[in-house]
């Protein structure tokens, strides 16, 4: 074999030895990148999976406060139920006892009337027995002193009935509220469509919370209510908070005042009267928030009282991320 063929064949094998280099080497870095990017992707997933567990467990917590507040209410229903038949009971106890005593006055009225009538025939009579009359007259005035003390009598007990009945009203009134105020927050459903962080109002959403979230000053929020009777909840007054999942407390809404534009108006939420549209609200706080995870609360407000509703809180940030 020539020294030239041995070159050829020499090179050959070389070069197939340098493209099967290359092409391997080519092979282990498409094989590195799927590794790094598999890598991503089940920290990604690992990631997620604990927003869904923590998700999972905020849920619970929240489904346990709103069971113990349907609870509360139930309870509270219960015992005005209680109430109102112990009311009943004394309000029917009441009526038989003036019943009774009318019955005692109209008898001792009628003996009254009786005796009255006696004395008159007797004092007609040509030889008057002036000792029956005088004994006659000295019953006439005890009885009649009875028949006054059981009107008095009647007089106490029909205040006492009246108070029972004004009692027993109110009672019922206020168990009417509260069956109400019950099957508003039993059966209406918060239906949340959208909640974005933003720097401007009008403003792109931000992508990220940062590290003490300078940049999130408004918060907005889109949802819907659902009733089985939708006419209930129509006209009601509700409140929308943010909280600090980490201290549990309220951010504060700051409003401005057109009337002072220097000036801000701090509340603990926004209120408003549902009218049956699409609600649709500007939470504004230009202060840096540090929590790593909040939720809007959808309250009803009855008086000085609130009561957070079904489905009423929705955790959006969670661990510094932003949940959609």
């Amino acid at each position: 074999m020539s020294k030239t063929l041995i070159s050829l064949i020499g090179a050959t094998l070389l070069i197939g030895l340098g493209i099967f280099a290359f092409q391997q080497n080519t092979t282990i870095g498409v094989q590195d990148k799927t590794i790094i990017t598999q890598k991503k992707e089940i920290v990604s997933l690992e990631e997620s999976l604990d927003i869904t567990i923590e998700e999972k467990h905020a849920l619970l917590a929240e489904n346990a406060v709103l069971k113990d507040q349907i609870s509360i209410l139930r309870d509270s229903v219960k015992m005005l139920n209680k109430k109102v038949a112990v009311l009943r009971r004394q309000v029917k106890k009441q009526k038989n006892t003036i019943r009774a005593i009318q019955a005692k006055v109209k008898k001792s009225e009628t003996e009254y009337a009786a005796l009255k009538n006696k004395i008159a025939i007797l004092s007609r009579e040509g030889q008057a027995n002036k000792d029956l009359i005088a004994k006659m007259e000295t019953e006439k005035t005890n009885m009649r002193t009875q028949v006054n003390s059981l009107n008095a009598e009647i007089v106490n007990k029909v205040k006492k009935y009246q108070m029972t009945k004004e009692e027993l009203m109110d009672l019922k009134a206020s168990r009417t509220e509260m069956e109400r105020i019950a099957k508003i927050t039993d059966n209406t459903k918060v239906l949340f469509q959208h909640i974005s962080i933003r720097k401007d109002r009008y403003g792109k959403p931000l992508k990220k919370v940062g590290k003490d979230g300078k940049k999130w000053r408004y918060t907005l929020i889109k949802f819907n209510l659902e009733n089985s009777d939708q006419k209930m909840i129509l006209d009601e007054k509700f409140m929308v908070k943010i909280i600090d999942k980490d201290t549990g407390e309220p951010i504060s809404h700051i409003e401005p005042n057109p009337s002072f534009p220097d000036s801000y108006v701090d509340s603990k939420g926004i209120t408003f009267k549902y009218d049956g549209n699409l609600v649709e609200l500007a939470f504004r706080n230009n202060e840096a928030k540090k929590a790593s995870s909040y939720e809007v609360q959808v309250s009803y407000i009855n008086g000085n009282d609130e009561y957070l509703l079904l489905n009423g809180t929705k955790t959006f940030i969670l661990g510094k991320k932003i949940i959609k």
